[in-house]
């Protein structure tokens, strides 16, 4: 009977081993295990352009299309809105600095990448320009100069009739804002005569280095060799109507100048179900505040009636069914400021996203992908 006893012992031990053992192996500590019931989805954060950057002593921030982010989660989609970002850059010394971008699920799993910023003087020096102090001032260096930032951009496309301030500030490492001391020169601008304009924006600090910078502002012609006239197919009335039918809003007439064809408004589909739509009732505008097309079937678009239309400012196609758009007959917008076009079915390469800032070819110009 002992015997019995222990041989089931024994039996216990060995299926319980048996079963424990199955259950095990080795994991590679570099695998990554996605398992969606214990939420072991990681993001990913994708910096574009060069993770070590070097600029000139005098930038006061890092800026442009190259330099750009996003963050993806497996799970939850795009949370580029939710990276945090750091950094300890002083523009005023020369000096390496690191930018770090973070990111955390809902899930609670984090991404970190890295940016390194290295600033240096206008010769390549990284220690302020022959050894000395790491600080600029006065005319001992070059970098000591002050900076103008023109608010409205080096260049500027106005239609007729829209009212036109110089705008600039000015800034000098030493002598801090100089935006008062900003003298204007140049050409009187007439926002009702059609013309190519150039101003000058200049200032000087209090060592006595002056800079100087220029504006050019298009107004009705938008930069060609003579007055831009725009032509359409459509008529106010025609456009009314298929406003009305097709996006079901009411056209705001105090917002529009049958003259010039400005539009101040918003052109607003949002939400309407739509598969396809036909923007030649909209060739009757040369500038556009907002054209909102958001949130509805669209899986493909023709810009081409557009293609005479010379400003909008803000083009929104977010959440719909694209895989692919061809933006080519917009390359000739001015001032377009925003463009909205994720959550669709598009995956752009690295490449392909910067050829797509390339092609508009507009300053402070954000994408949405």
């Amino acid at each position: 009977m002992r015997s019995v006893f222990l041989n089931i012992i024994l039996f216990v031990f060995l299926v319980s081993n048996i079963f424990t053992l199955s259950g095990c192996g080795a994991v590679d500590d570099n695998q990554t295990i996605y398992d969606n019931e214990n939420s072991t989805y990681k993001p990913h954060i994708t910096l574009y352009g060069d993770t070590n950057v070097t600029v000139n002593f005098g930038a006061r921030s890092i800026e442009g299309d190259q330099y750009g982010y996003e963050a993806y989660d497996p799970q939850d989609g795009d949370i580029t809105d939710k990276v945090k970002i750091v950094n300890d850059i002083d523009f005023n010394r020369v000096g390496q600095y690191t930018v770090t971008y973070s990111v955390v699920d809902s899930d609670g799993n984090e991404d970190v990448q890295y940016r390194y910023v290295t600033i240096v003087d206008n010769s390549g020096n990284i220690d302020g320009g022959g050894g000395g102090d790491p600080y600029y001032g006065g005319q001992t260096y070059s970098g000591s100069i002050p900076v103008i930032t023109i608010t409205d951009g080096d260049t500027l496309y106005l239609p007729l009739g829209r009212p036109f301030t110089p705008k600039a500030t000015a800034q000098d490492f030493e002598d801090g804002d100089l935006t008062s001391r900003i003298e204007i020169a140049g050409d009187t601008v007439n926002v009702n005569q059609a013309g190519t304009y150039l101003i000058t924006y200049i200032v000087t600090d209090n060592d006595g280095n002056t800079v100087s910078k220029n504006q050019t502002i298009f107004i009705g012609n938008y930069g060609s060799s003579s007055d831009y006239t725009y032509t359409n197919t459509s008529s106010l009335d025609e456009f009314k109507t298929w406003y009305k039918t097709e996006c079901g809003g009411t056209f705001n007439s105090s917002l529009y100048n049958a003259n010039t064809g400005y539009y101040g408004g918003e052109i607003n589909c949002e939400k309407r179900g739509l598969y396809n739509i036909d923007l030649t009732y909209m060739s009757i505008f040369s500038t556009i505040k907002t054209l909102n097309l958001s949130h509805n079937n669209l899986s493909e678009i023709d810009f081409t009636p557009l293609a005479e239309t010379r400003v909008i400012e803000k083009i929104d196609l977010s959440y719909n069914k694209f895989s692919h758009i061809d933006f080519s007959p917009l390359y000739n917008l001015k001032n377009i400021n925003e463009l909205r076009i994720n959550n669709n079915n598009l995956n752009y390469t690295k490449e392909e996203r910067i050829e797509l800032y390339r092609g508009f070819n507009n300053r402070s110009f954000t994408i949405y992908f």
